[in-house]
């Protein structure tokens, strides 16, 4: 999730702007797909995981512990 190319970004939007904003996206010729939910302090991906805010931020601040 957050091992972003530069070609891919991970964007969050208000329910009001999701339409106008893939809209916008898609007629400019790029790809752009819904993946989940943020409500309350966790992001839910659909029907596939949930993850916790903390948990998600903990990942990606301090990486791989080996």
């Amino acid at each position: 999730l957050f091992g972003e190319a530069a070609s891919r970004v991970i964007v969050a939007v208000t329910q009001t702007d999701e339409a106008t904003v893939i809209e916008r996206a898609r007629a400019a010729g790029v790809p752009c797909y819904r993946l989940g939910q943020v409500a309350g302090t966790a992001l839910r991906l659909d029907d596939i995981a949930t993850i916790e805010a903390q948990a998600a931020r903990d990942a990606w601040t301090h990486g791989l512990v080996l």
